[in-house]
């Protein structure tokens, strides 16, 4: 999955897979499962939609503009 800008202020992330299943329900135990769920913490938008074989998931996250720290004036 490769990030790709498609407006100047969000990364837009796609993945697909041949699981059909759509978001699981991971226990407080499990060690896999919560991808999709931390994604939809951090994402803006995030759609999973079915397909022939699987499905495809796709995210969009905000990109923060970073302030520049400030020169010394000591």
């Amino acid at each position: 999955m490769e990030p790709r800008p498609v407006r100047a202020d969000a990364l837009f992330r796609e993945a697909g897979d041949d699981d059909p299943a759509t978001l699981p329900d991971a226990a407080h135990d499990d060690e896999a499962g919560r991808g999709p769920r931390v994604v939809g913490g951090l994402a803006r938008a995030r759609r999973t939609s079915g397909t022939e074989r699987g499905k495809t998931v796709w995210s969009e996250q905000v990109i923060d503009a970073v302030p520049r720290p400030r020169p010394s004036t000591r």
